[in-house]
């Protein structure tokens, strides 16, 4: 039997729950809730302000002996209970979530032990109760009165406790997507930022808005770094011709040249003291970002240079921190795991003196940015769970031993991906930059047998992501995916129609939508919107006139499909693992399949195109001193190689219609992006770059099947920078 001293109505905002009906009401109106996301609710009110851990809900959810998919089910049943709250996981009222690990359910305290805003009423009384809690309550008033005026006259003496300011986000530039900032430092007395873009290096005063150019010889194009403490000097880093490495150059603000000081250097802090400077080095040969093999330190000159930390074939480093003391650094670990997209970052911490080095913390979600502040909070970017595009910042109290260290708090909620962080000398204010990317369909129309491009324009004016995939057979209409749903579903925009419109819908996400040989069929890729890395992935059909979807296979690690064109049937799909691409024939009526060409994948997935005839596959793996196209047979597994002349860095490689040349794109050391029809005789005829880095960059281009028409799949973006107060 319950205790009937035991409170059983609970309020908070406009909410009442009923404990003994499990009834949820807001404003007196009944508010439909499961029995499992009411659990939820009362387990996190009943330690509101506490952390209840994602394993504590499991085991008052789940009994042990129940088998059941539980990350799964308990997103699935916080998410319906912040449905009936009327809140989202991106704009929480009432429930917290602290990544990866619980939940909080929180509201303003008041200093007392109950939390403002939350009400527990108990149940009725008999009369001489009621009499009593009368009695009660004619003191309370008297008490509440002079309690009142008391509180009156002290909030003129000194500030309310509660009067603390919020947390403040201030944008500092205002670039456009034609010009975005590729990197900015806020200078250690707070007053000016310093950034990069890509007309130059500049310096804004702050408080008035002012901006002007720091004096630079002509062509010295480079990305900022940071400052030095002396705040007269800024770090960058360029690309040194011809061979495109990146070095680091100490530049004054006002009057001097620039002065290189290392070779093959980027991603680099500067000790406290001014004295040393770490930096990264060693371009890793498969990725596009600010992440390198070997962890170094230098004299601020650049001398003394020593390797204090390497990587293994399958890591990479990022974003190097001094403490303030400047006896340790901070750096971000990459694992890169047996399937390209089972990335683990850890952030390590490493004694300066003795160069031992120690894990702090590890997450899927980690980020590619820290910050150390003087207070010894360790700031860095952290990936959301429910959009990956997007990252905030969090903090922590590194404390020794590790263990000890304090709970993670989140400083930031905007979108967009937030990286680059920096701070002032005090650490009362924090820089960085804010980038957000859109996909986006450009069509354009070919003409010299695809060697030249007629002005491309954009198929679906709007800010939802648009990858496209394929065509109609008829050449009429793109075949693309889009999350304009909220999850990624099929669509197909005649050139006709102003509008899309929806082919393939539901709660999984669809990608590379590719035709059968026939042309009547659809082939695309379904990913459960909950997916870890070892999720099987399923390949569907559905008939382009219209109908039911049906299952052809599934599989783990699949990352393409492609079909030739009749009269050749042959389709073909690829999976990534243990450092392998596998592509596998398949017969898209049965689902049968069976091996049809095996290669190195490097630990990243190989972009790969069916000839129309079938008769050839071509593999393009990005390395950024090559341009090598891969050519194998499908009937005798022969190969030979295509050197392209005069391109390096090769991302991708799609078939012409006619299948005697491709459209493939590229990526420099700096990061720009090209687009360029491709002979198999290895010459190019360039038709479209991109100069900006990589917050804009082309990705893909799909022909037509008549050949006179181009689907090109392009990133666009903005990136600028902003500041941070109060935390």
């Amino acid at each position: 039997m319950s205790d009937p001293d035991q409170p059983r109505i609970i309020r908070f905002g406009s909410f009442e729950v009923d404990k003994r009906t499990g009834e949820l009401r807001k404003k007196g109106s009944l508010v439909k809730l499961q029995q499992q996301p009411l659990q939820i609710l009362l387990a996190l009110l009943q330690r509101r302000g506490d952390i209840v851990t994602r394993e504590e809900l499991r085991q008052q959810l789940w009994p042990e002996d129940t088998f059941v998919d539980f990350d799964h089910g308990l997103n699935a049943a916080v998410k319906r209970l912040r449905e009936a709250l009327g809140e989202s996981a991106d704009s929480p009222v009432f429930i917290e979530t602290l990544a990866r690990r619980g939940y909080r359910f929180t509201v303003p305290i008041d200093g007392s032990e109950s939390v403002a805003g939350t009400n527990i009423i108990a149940p009725e009384r008999d009369d001489k109760g009621r009499a009593r809690r009368w009695t009660l309550l004619g003191v309370s008033v008297v008490a509440l009165s002079a309690a009142l005026v008391w509180a009156v006259r002290a909030s003129l003496k000194r500030p309310s406790p509660s009067s603390k300011p919020t947390i403040a986000e201030r944008k500092l530039t205002a670039n456009s997507t034609e010009n975005p900032i590729d990197g900015a430092a806020i200078s250690p007395d707070g007053s000016y930022l310093a950034y990069s873009d890509t007309t130059g290096l500049y310096l804004k005063l702050i408080r008035s808005g002012e901006v002007h150019r720091i004096g630079v010889p002509g062509g010295f194009s480079a990305h900022l770094e940071g400052w030095l403490p002396d705040g007269a000097h800024v770090l960058v880093s360029r690309a040194e011709r011809p061979e495109g490495t990146l070095a680091l150059w100490n530049v004054p603000i006002v009057g001097g040249a620039p002065r290189k000081i290392i070779d093959d250097g980027w991603g680099a802090s500067v000790s406290p003291d001014g004295t040393r400077i770490a930096f990264l080095r060693g371009a890793p040969g498969f990725d596009l970002l600010a992440y390198r093999k070997e962890l170094w330190i230098a004299r601020i000159d650049g001398s003394d240079a020593r390797e204090v930390a390497s990587t293994k074939p399958d890591e990479v480093f990022a974003a190097p921190a001094w403490s303030r003391d400047g006896l340790h650094l901070a750096y971000i670990r990459v694992h890169q795991g047996d399937d390209y997209s089972m990335i683990v970052n850890s952030v390590e911490l490493k004694d300066t003196q003795s160069v031992q080095s120690r894990v702090l913390f590890s997450s899927r979600g980690f980020g590619d940015s820290l910050c150390w502040l003087p207070d010894g909070r360790l700031v860095y970017n952290l990936q959301e769970e429910l959009n990956h595009e997007d990252s905030n910042l969090w903090a922590l109290q590194v404390r020794e031993p590790l263990q000890n260290s304090s709970d993670p708090i989140r400083l930031t909620r905007g979108s967009g991906w937030v990286t680059n962080i920096r701070a002032t000398t005090n650490g009362d204010t924090l820089e960085f930059l804010r980038k957000s990317r859109h996909n986006q369909v450009l069509v354009a129309g070919l003409v010299s047998d695809g060697r030249q491009l007629l002005a491309a324009r954009r198929l679906t004016l709007d800010e939802n992501n648009n990858i496209p995939f394929s065509w109609t057979p008829d050449s009429k209409a793109i075949i693309f995916t889009s999350d304009r749903n909220g999850t990624f579903d099929l669509f197909i925009h005649a050139f006709d129609q102003s509008l899309p419109e929806p082919l393939v819908t539901g709660p999984e996400n669809k990608f590379v939508a590719r035709l059968n040989a026939e042309g009547t069929e659809l082939l695309y890729l379904s990913v459960p919107a909950t997916a870890t890395p070892d999720t099987p992935l399923s390949i569907f059909a559905i008939p382009l006139a219209g109908g039911a979807p049906r299952l052809v296979l599934r599989e783990k690690y699949i990352t393409n499909l492609q079909c030739a064109r009749l009269p050749s049937t042959l389709c073909a799909y690829s999976v990534n693992t243990s450092g392998k691409e596998l592509i596998r024939r398949f017969d898209p009526k049965t689902g049968e399949s069976s091996p049809l060409a095996e290669f190195p994948s490097l630990g990243m997935p190989t972009g790969w195109s069916l000839s129309p005839n079938g008769s050839l596959l071509a593999m393009a793996r990005y390395q950024p001193d090559q341009g090598i196209i891969h050519l194998r047979s499908t009937s005798d597994n022969t190969n030979r190689d295509l050197i392209v002349k005069g391109r390096v860095g090769l991302a991708t490689a799609d078939w012409a219609a006619d299948g005697n040349s491709f459209f493939a794109t590229s990526m420099d050391r700096e990061r720009k992006s090209t687009l360029f029809n491709l002979r198999l005789d290895g010459s190019t005829y360039l038709l479209m770059k991109d100069d900006k880095d990589s917050v804009d960059s082309i990705e893909w281009a799909i022909p037509s099947p008549d050949g006179t028409l181009l689907a090109i799949h392009k990133f666009t973006g903005i990136a600028n920078a902003w500041s941070l107060t109060n935390f």
